[in-house]
């Protein structure tokens, strides 16, 4: 069966989506052909039938995962061992779209993070190169509001990213209508945040475990407390506030609620685990340590 090739950076849901444009198939047919007969509807940001793609693309499974899912962004958050079994999980299911506990990582209530979202310019470029556009992984990440490679801010849909690709959400960026947005931060915090989402992405092995040694490291060389278990203010908390600014970090759905040695920040430093959106605080605090040693 033809089967479109994927483009760079293109989410595997991206790439259903350009299938059935390209085979005159509807999405439950698509997985039918993929899937030996399955009912279901392809899933836009779960990975899934990475084997099935994997063999009509050419390309090997692994590769697949990594280069055009979101399993790296999530994989942030799980210890080495745990990565290591649920990709291994992944590229064995058959299953239209494997969850992943996604909720957790995309909030559904969290506007600035659950919709899909597109650069204007990136639009451009694909179709004057491609002859088409997509959908790229990076503009889908929790954390990425403007494009790491135009700076430019992204155009928000209404269309969940959590929503399956049916007949209404079966659309190229072209075919969707989006909203402009000013996001409360400095574009250059934006730009550094976005460049930091990608540059997790590009690590196999960023993980929790290296990742947390890594911010921790980094804290200590810059002389901030973080083992304390003080109320009293705590110098990190104030400063990581001020660099991403209390509105932002609302808007993500990460605000600091104080300011001491419990602030999420500090906690996080401490090895604590919170439950929602760890990917995202993971790379938040990287890229407010990385600016504190830009400053030094």
């Amino acid at each position: 069966m033809y089967f479109p090739q994927p483009y760079p950076d293109e989410l595997l849901g991206s790439l259903f989506i350009r299938a059935c444009h390209h085979l005159g198939l509807t999405p439950r047919m698509l997985i039918a052909a993929l899937s030996e007969g399955s009912d279901s509807v392809p899933s836009f940001i779960y990975p899934g039938l990475i084997a099935a793609v994997a063999r009509h693309t050419g390309m090997s499974a692994h590769e697949l995962l990594w280069e055009h899912t979101v399993f790296p962004h999530i994989s942030i958050a799980l210890d080495s061992a745990r990565r290591d079994v649920l990709e291994a999980q992944i590229l064995d299911s058959n299953a239209p779209g494997s969850s992943l506990r996604l909720q957790s990582t995309f909030p559904p209530h969290i506007e600035a993070l659950t919709f899909r979202r597109s650069c204007e310019v990136c639009q451009r470029h694909d179709r004057a190169t491609w002859g088409e556009d997509y959908w790229h992984r990076i503009h889908a990440l929790p954390g990425v509001l403007v494009c790491p490679i135009h700076g430019s801010p992204l155009s928000i849909s209404h269309v969940p990213l959590l929503a399956q690709i049916t007949k209404e959400h079966n659309r190229l960026p072209h075919e969707v209508d989006f909203d402009r947005r000013r996001w409360p931060a400095s574009e250059p915090t934006l730009r550094d945040l976005a460049s930091e989402v990608k540059a997790a992405l590009r690590c196999e092995t960023s993980a929790w475990d290296y990742c947390l040694r890594s911010c921790q490291n980094a804290a200590t060389s810059r002389g901030y407390e973080y083992g304390a278990r003080a109320k009293s203010v705590n110098r990190l908390a104030i400063e990581f506030e001020h660099y991403f600014g209390s509105r932002l970090l609302e808007e993500l759905g990460l605000p600091l609620l104080t300011r001491s040695s419990d602030a999420w920040p500090v906690e996080l430093l401490r090895g604590r685990r919170p439950a929602m959106q760890l990917p995202l605080r993971l790379i938040l605090l990287r890229s407010f340590l990385l600016a504190s040693a830009a400053q030094l």
